[in-house]
């Protein structure tokens, strides 16, 4: 009995662990696309270049212009 005890142990142990693999890794991935799109969002919206058509977050094909600092 004793044994079978230290066996569901270990593999609960090797579960835990897993489960907190998968975590940290959803983590990162989730972490480092927010700081993608950030980063492509603030180039879009210095460029003058057209946005494409992007309808299902509600932005439409328009031309940006770069911000000039107010005299």
């Amino acid at each position: 009995m004793d044994t079978d005890h230290e066996a569901l142990e270990s593999i609960r142990y090797r579960l835990d662990h897993e489960d907190n693999l998968v975590n940290q890794r959803l983590s990162w991935i989730l972490t480092s696309q927010a700081f993608l799109l950030t980063g492509y969002a603030i180039l879009l919206k210095h460029l003058r270049y057209p946005i494409p058509e992007m309808g299902w977050i509600g932005v439409k094909d328009r031309r940006l212009t770069p911000r000039t600092p107010a005299t």
